[in-house]
């Protein structure tokens, strides 16, 4: 299957991995690393995420606060957010 990131999705991650470089340098890159390993996991294993809400699924990351937040649909997995889990639940639920 094929992954997608939703604009604002990819956005976000991008401002979560500058954050965490300029809290510690080549933290980010972790971050990155992080992600990329859930996305290597997920795109053999769609349905490996916990069904959160509707058609969303969520998978944890281990070292950092975030969750990944996807749907699948038309033979590929999409991305709607990589968000903080603490804060503003769900405010990525408008997206399409």
């Amino acid at each position: 299957m094929r992954i997608r990131f939703h604009a604002a999705a990819e956005k976000e991650t991008e401002e979560v991995a500058d954050y965490y470089d300029h809290q510690l340098p080549g933290l980010g890159a972790e971050f990155y690393h992080e992600l990329g390993a859930i996305m290597d996991l997920l795109e053999p294993n769609p349905g490996m995420g916990v069904v959160y809400s509707g058609p969303y699924r969520r998978v944890l990351m281990q070292r950092f606060p975030f969750a990944v937040y996807y749907e699948v649909a038309d033979n590929q997995i999409r991305i709607m957010a990589v968000a903080h889990q603490r804060r503003m639940p769900e405010y990525w639920k408008g997206r399409e």
